[in-house]
Protein backbone atom coordinates (compact mmCIF):
# COMPACT_ATOMS: atom_id res chain seq x y z
CA UNK A 1 0.00 0.00 0.00
CA UNK A 2 1.33 3.44 -0.85
CA UNK A 3 0.10 6.50 1.03
CA UNK A 4 0.86 9.86 -0.56
CA UNK A 5 0.83 12.78 1.83
CA UNK A 6 1.73 16.10 0.30
CA UNK A 7 4.99 15.57 -1.53
CA UNK A 8 6.04 12.64 0.69
CA UNK A 9 5.46 9.04 -0.24
CA UNK A 10 5.77 6.27 2.37
CA UNK A 11 5.19 2.61 1.67
CA UNK A 12 3.59 0.29 4.19
CA UNK A 13 3.26 -3.47 3.97
CA UNK A 14 -0.17 -4.36 5.28
CA UNK A 15 -0.57 -7.55 7.29
CA UNK A 16 -3.26 -9.29 9.30
CA UNK A 17 -6.54 -7.83 10.45
CA UNK A 18 -6.21 -6.70 14.08
CA UNK A 19 -9.80 -5.66 14.61
CA UNK A 20 -13.00 -4.65 12.93
CA UNK A 21 -15.93 -2.57 14.09
CA UNK A 22 -18.86 -0.48 13.00
CA UNK A 23 -16.72 2.26 11.49
CA UNK A 24 -13.97 0.27 9.80
CA UNK A 25 -10.99 -2.00 10.29
CA UNK A 26 -7.44 -1.92 11.67
CA UNK A 27 -4.60 -3.94 10.16
CA UNK A 28 -1.09 -4.71 11.35
CA UNK A 29 1.55 -3.28 9.07
CA UNK A 30 5.22 -2.48 8.71
CA UNK A 31 6.80 0.69 7.35
CA UNK A 32 8.86 -0.65 4.46
CA UNK A 33 11.91 1.62 4.67
CA UNK A 34 12.76 0.88 8.32
CA UNK A 35 10.60 -2.05 9.50
CA UNK A 36 8.68 0.03 12.06
CA UNK A 37 5.53 -1.84 13.19
CA UNK A 38 2.41 0.21 12.47
CA UNK A 39 -1.35 -0.09 12.70
CA UNK A 40 -3.25 0.97 9.57
CA UNK A 41 -6.80 2.09 10.28
CA UNK A 42 -9.43 2.42 7.57
CA UNK A 43 -12.51 4.29 8.84
CA UNK A 44 -15.75 4.95 6.98
CA UNK A 45 -17.22 8.42 7.18
CA UNK A 46 -20.72 8.32 8.58
CA UNK A 47 -23.53 10.83 8.21
CA UNK A 48 -23.31 13.45 10.93
CA UNK A 49 -19.64 12.75 11.61
CA UNK A 50 -17.85 15.52 13.50
CA UNK A 51 -14.95 17.51 12.08
CA UNK A 52 -12.34 19.67 13.76
CA UNK A 53 -10.25 22.68 12.79
CA UNK A 54 -6.56 22.06 13.48
CA UNK A 55 -4.33 25.16 13.30
CA UNK A 56 -1.99 24.95 10.33
CA UNK A 57 -4.25 22.71 8.24
CA UNK A 58 -6.21 24.20 5.33
CA UNK A 59 -9.43 22.22 5.90
CA UNK A 60 -11.44 20.65 8.69
CA UNK A 61 -10.42 17.06 9.45
CA UNK A 62 -12.35 14.14 10.95
CA UNK A 63 -12.51 14.52 14.73
CA UNK A 64 -10.41 11.40 15.39
CA UNK A 65 -7.59 12.65 13.18
CA UNK A 66 -7.76 16.16 14.63
CA UNK A 67 -7.68 15.03 18.25
CA UNK A 68 -4.81 12.63 17.56
CA UNK A 69 -2.83 15.36 15.79
CA UNK A 70 -3.40 17.72 18.72
CA UNK A 71 -2.41 15.05 21.28
CA UNK A 72 0.81 14.45 19.31
CA UNK A 73 1.76 18.17 19.38
CA UNK A 74 2.72 18.24 23.05
CA UNK A 75 5.73 16.61 24.64
CA UNK A 76 6.17 12.97 23.65
CA UNK A 77 4.50 10.51 26.01
CA UNK A 78 4.56 6.70 26.02
CA UNK A 79 0.82 6.87 26.82
CA UNK A 80 -0.07 8.59 23.53
CA UNK A 81 0.12 6.63 20.28
CA UNK A 82 1.93 8.55 17.52
CA UNK A 83 0.01 9.35 14.33
CA UNK A 84 2.63 8.76 11.64
CA UNK A 85 0.60 9.47 8.47
CA UNK A 86 -2.98 10.04 7.46
CA UNK A 87 -5.13 10.65 4.40
CA UNK A 88 -8.66 11.98 4.12
CA UNK A 89 -10.98 10.89 1.31
CA UNK A 90 -14.61 11.83 0.59
CA UNK A 91 -16.06 8.58 2.01
CA UNK A 92 -13.32 7.33 4.35
CA UNK A 93 -10.01 8.19 5.98
CA UNK A 94 -6.81 6.25 6.70
CA UNK A 95 -4.62 6.64 9.77
CA UNK A 96 -1.18 5.06 10.15
CA UNK A 97 -0.35 4.79 13.83
CA UNK A 98 2.55 3.58 15.94
CA UNK A 99 1.98 -0.05 17.01
CA UNK A 100 3.80 -0.71 20.28
CA UNK A 101 4.55 -4.25 21.33
CA UNK A 102 3.09 -5.75 23.37
CA UNK A 103 -0.21 -4.06 22.63
CA UNK A 104 -3.80 -4.88 23.54
CA UNK A 105 -7.00 -3.01 22.73
CA UNK A 106 -9.24 -1.96 25.62
CA UNK A 107 -11.93 -4.23 24.13
CA UNK A 108 -9.60 -7.28 24.18
CA UNK A 109 -8.47 -6.41 27.71
CA UNK A 110 -12.07 -6.17 28.90
CA UNK A 111 -12.89 -9.44 27.13
CA UNK A 112 -9.96 -11.19 28.85
CA UNK A 113 -11.27 -10.00 32.24
CA UNK A 114 -14.70 -11.53 31.71
CA UNK A 115 -16.16 -8.18 30.58
CA UNK A 116 -15.90 -6.73 34.09
CA UNK A 117 -13.32 -4.27 35.41
CA UNK A 118 -12.94 -3.51 39.09
CA UNK A 119 -13.02 0.28 39.56
CA UNK A 120 -9.43 0.40 40.81
CA UNK A 121 -8.19 -1.48 37.72
CA UNK A 122 -10.30 0.70 35.40
CA UNK A 123 -8.76 3.83 36.95
CA UNK A 124 -5.28 2.39 36.37
CA UNK A 125 -6.04 1.54 32.73
CA UNK A 126 -7.62 4.93 31.99
CA UNK A 127 -4.94 7.07 33.63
Amino acid sequence: MVLVIGSMCWTYNMGELLGEGGFGAVYAGVRAHDGLPVAIKFARKMEGMEYLYVPGLPELVPLEIGLTLMANKGPSSPNIIDLLDWQDFPDHYIMVLQRPSPCLSVFKLLESCGNIFEERFARYVMR
